[in-house]
């Protein structure tokens, strides 16, 4: 009889599960536990897949009892957090990201996860020292500077969510996001030369970016270009003829064309 080689299949489940080969990777992991039926990480694994598969309530059941064999995997108790935050069971998932943290000190996926957890709640003082310490342990964590811009922005902090938006930029130079977020508070600052810099880097990448060709109209009114502010609401139109609020802006800058018009004859 040939001997069971668990280093082989495990390896080939992960590399179907890596390249979503679900159906294959999922059999992978149940003929290791066919094996020895107490072998966590096909456990976990499964629990993932579950995850994947949006079957939380079967991912928990992996999970537990991939934690009852081993419980000083951080990794298992993130995929558990996931799990729990799947069925809006906050404080379980708020538990699983701790014990992870504790396992792992500097597990700066657990940080940001529990920092974006409580960025949903809008516990802004306990999200924004765990995004700080998330980026501490990992300065270019791409993610962790993406959430925590979003917080500083919904906080009012704007000078702050700038350097985190420029951070982005440097990180991930073709970011909409950060370019779009940047472009709109500087409209805030009434800084209108730099949102118009900005909203046309996005419309640059997305030509028919509706938000960015309605928001650059009105820094094109701000800067006393209403022929142009003109163009980029009908540019919109164009892309969604049915947002009311474009329409508005539309007739609200013929208007105010109107009597410049007046004014000059």
């Amino acid at each position: 009889m040939t001997a069971f080689d668990r280093e082989r299949v495990w390896e080939h489940a992960l590399d179907q599960h890596m390249h979503n080969h679900f159906v294959e990777a999922k059999n992978g992991y149940e003929t290791i536990l066919a094996h020895c039926s107490t072998d966590a990480p096909a456990m976990a694994m499964l629990g993932l897949l579950a995850l994947q598969n949006e079957q939380p309530e079967v991912a928990l059941e992996w999970l537990t009892q991939a934690i009852r064999v081993d419980d000083l995997q951080p990794q298992y108790y993130l995929y558990l957090a996931s799990a729990h935050q799947a069925r809006a069971n906050t404080k379980a998932a708020i538990s699983a990201y701790e014990r992870a943290i504790t396992l792992e000190p500097d597990n700066y996926q657990a940080y940001n996860n529990l920092a974006s957890l409580y960025q949903r709640q809008q516990d802004d003082d306990k999200a924004l020292p765990l995004f700080a310490k998330a980026l501490q342990i990992k300065p270019d964590y791409y993610e962790a500077h993406r959430n925590l811009a979003t917080l500083l922005i919904r906080m009012g902090k704007v000078d702050h969510a700038i350097t985190q938006l420029t951070t982005l930029l440097t990180l991930k130079p073709n970011s909409i996001y950060a370019t779009f977020q940047l472009a709109n508070l500087y409209f805030q600052q009434d800084n209108y030369t730099s949102a118009q810099a900005y909203y046309l880097r996005v419309l640059d990448s997305e030509p028919e970016n509706i938000d960015a060709l309605n928001n650059l109209a009105a820094v094109m009114i701000q800067l006393n270009e209403p022929q142009q502010a003109v163009d980029y609401f009908t540019k919109a139109l164009a892309v969604d003829n049915q947002r009311s609020d474009i329409r508005a802006n539309l007739a609200a800058t013929f208007m105010q064309f109107d009597r410049i018009e007046a004014a000059l004859r």
